[in-house]
């Protein structure tokens, strides 16, 4: 996951910015968030359904990884 911010979507994630709240500070826009869920989806095998395109889940690159881990735990 860590990979895809940084060659995809350009933003290198260090440990101290895992809670950074790139959607709010302009990281990723509307069009990197569905390139972020096409990827997740393609590389993780988890649907993202629209309801769970909430802030609280895309807030911040920790947000994300919960997001997966929750949803492939789900999955199991």
């Amino acid at each position: 996951l860590r990979t895809f911010f940084v060659e995809d979507l350009r933003w290198d994630v260090a440990p101290e910015q895992m809670d950074a709240e790139f959607m709010i500070t302009g990281r990723i826009d509307s069009l990197g968030l569905f390139d972020l869920i096409g990827f997740l989806e393609d590389e993780f095998g988890v649907h993202v359904a629209n309801e769970e395109l909430a802030p609280g889940n895309f807030d911040s690159f920790g947000d994300v990884v919960r997001l997966v881990k929750a949803k492939a735990a789900s999955a199991a």
